[in-house]
């Protein structure tokens, strides 16, 4: 795993996708939950391997049958739009808040978006913004501006534009 991670990132080798993709289905076929994630974005992108969307679903799911977050966060991704999938929103939901309690800050982040808008179940202001915070507070830039909005808007929480402001300015 460690060396197609080194190909995929160009850490300590040239970046080298398609050697990313080798070393990462060595690893997948030894159920390595986080190359499966990993061989499954690439797929899903087609990122040094052909865009297989069945397949990258199929890696997906092995990972987040295994536990792992990434592949949690990324499946929950595909039922939420129902890419390569019938769109499910609450599977989506369910699968970002286990790997959101994982500490998984994309899913914190995709998940509170689902809480604020009522997808996949009912609208949740205070846990959407609490998961905001939450990501926001582990450099999840998109957690950052989405709480801007809040703030400015007065959507879930007391108005404060002043404070909206200071978090949008590079």
């Amino acid at each position: 795993f460690a060396l197609a991670r080194a190909f995929d990132k160009g850490r300590g080798v040239p970046r080298n996708l398609v050697e990313a993709a080798r070393w990462y289905e060595v690893a997948a076929e030894r159920n390595h939950a986080g190359a499966m994630a990993a061989l499954g974005t690439m797929y899903e992108f087609g990122d040094g391997v052909r865009l297989d969307m069945a397949e990258a679903l199929r890696l997906y799911q092995g990972a987040a049958q295994a536990g792992d977050p990434s592949g949690m966060t990324s499946l929950a991704y595909l039922y939420a739009n129902g890419k390569g999938v019938a769109r499910n929103t609450k599977e989506a939901r369910q699968l970002y808040a286990i790997a959101a309690d994982k500490g998984h800050v994309r899913a914190m982040f995709n998940l509170a978006l689902m809480d604020l808008r009522g997808e996949g179940g009912h609208a949740g202001n205070a846990n959407g913004v609490k998961l905001l915070e939450i990501a926001a507070g582990r450099g999840h830039a998109g957690a950052n501006l989405e709480l801007a909005y809040l703030f400015d808007d007065g959507r879930g929480l007391a108005r404060r534009p002043k404070q909206a402001a200071a978090m949008t300015r590079p």
